[in-house]
């Protein structure tokens, strides 16, 4: 898998794990936080991965009182993730090693 794809499934996941995370939590009413959670993944040129986690105004608020992305992220689920990120490592490596 290219590693810009790689990172497109990663942000995916994310996504799908923190909304199944709010799911879980009880937190949907009318579904319009729910449906604005968005993730960006982005990887510096030394390898370093940042995830962003981002949704409605009050969604670091509720975050912050419900654990939402620590709970999922300690979930089983973050498995998938945690396998995405070493193949994005591993494509990196070996993409700046052909470079030499």
């Amino acid at each position: 898998m290219a590693l810009q794809q790689t990172l497109r499934s990663i942000e995916t996941e994310v996504t799908k794990l923190i909304q199944s995370e709010i799911k879980k939590k009880g937190l949907v009413k009318t579904g319009k936080l729910l449906n604005s959670i968005s993730t960006q993944v982005s990887m510096n040129s030394t390898g370093s991965i940042s995830i962003k986690v981002s949704g409605e105004d009050y969604y670091d608020e509720l975050d912050d009182r419900y654990r939402i992305t620590e709970d999922a992220f300690n979930s089983s689920g973050f498995r998938i993730i945690s396998d995405l990120i070493q193949t994005a490592v591993a494509e990196y490596i070996q993409d700046n090693l052909s470079k030499n």
